[in-house]
């Protein structure tokens, strides 16, 4: 059983989607298995190993959210967590599934920043980019 606060779906190894997004998934698997775990709105996705005997539940929790709040003087750049496009700053208590991410800031004239941030579950982490 997978379960988290927000929805997420669930896809096997291959990419073939085992479960659509919701809050509670109940599967069938047996034997050692790669799972990924999605949710793009919160920047979720990871995959996660899981060795299930027959028989036996597994019992799995998607990561918690956290807020991320993104503070910088390059108005005109755009704001990317991993791969998912956060917009144009500010970005204030924006929720995000809690993990360590690569946090880039891209700008019309090709400069680039980035830096390695980690988002507490329940909290809010704040970037400062000069």
């Amino acid at each position: 059983m997978l379960t988290g606060s927000y929805p997420f779906e669930v896809s096997g190894a291959s990419g073939g989607v085992l479960s659509r997004a919701r809050i509670k998934h109940e599967l069938n698997l047996t034997g050692p298995q790669t799972l990924r775990l999605r949710a793009t709105e919160y920047g979720l996705d990871r995959r996660v190993e899981v060795t299930a005997k027959p028989g036996e539940t597994v019992r799995l929790s998607a990561p918690a959210l956290g807020r991320l709040t993104v503070r910088t003087t390059f108005e005109t750049c755009q704001i990317f967590l991993g791969g998912l496009a956060l917009g144009y700053p500010p970005i204030s208590e924006r929720p995000i599934a809690s993990g360590t991410y690569r946090l880039t800031l891209r700008c019309p004239d090709g400069d680039h920043q980035s830096q390695t941030v980690t988002i507490p579950a329940g909290a809010t982490y704040m970037a400062l980019i000069q």
